[in-house]
């Protein structure tokens, strides 16, 4: 399900303001010696170092509880490798869609029936959980 573009812009409007905003605010507020210590170098490399694995971790809580929502569970999930995606359509998968809109996943849950499905799809934060396909197993119920 993808979520409603006015809410999506709404929400990436709020952070930039909130962020902004924070940042204004500990200009004016702190003292310069806090801005020019040694740890301002370190801060954002730590941060730059954790920044991938804090998205994959929200990525996957997303689809999650995408899928939770309905009543599933989630079995496997993986996420396809950069080369993999880029070369979908080379190799006859899901039609190319614009690799900036988020990672793909592929995913493996079951529904509130007990069904079994593997599907493939991409996440992000401003357009939510998108499946691109969801099959049924053959083997359908545990």
């Amino acid at each position: 399900m993808s979520r409603d573009r006015n809410v999506s812009a709404a929400i990436g409007v709020g952070v930039y303001a909130a962020v902004l905003g924070g940042a204004v605010i500990a200009v004016l507020l702190l003292p310069s010696s806090v801005f020019f210590g040694y740890w301002m170098f370190w801060m954002p490399v730590a941060l730059l170092l954790a920044l991938p694995f804090l998205l994959r971790k929200a990525e996957q809580s997303r689809i999650r509880d995408e899928i939770e929502r309905t009543g599933g569970r989630v079995l496997n999930m993986r996420r396809q490798t950069s080369w993999s995606r880029l070369f979908d359509n080379v190799w006859g998968g899901t039609p190319y869609r614009n690799p900036w809109r988020g990672p793909k996943y592929r995913v493996e849950f079951v529904d509130l029936l007990g069904t079994r499905y593997v599907g493939i799809c991409r996440t992000s934060l401003i357009y939510g959980v998108e499946w691109l396909n969801k099959e049924q197993l053959a083997d359908a119920t545990f």
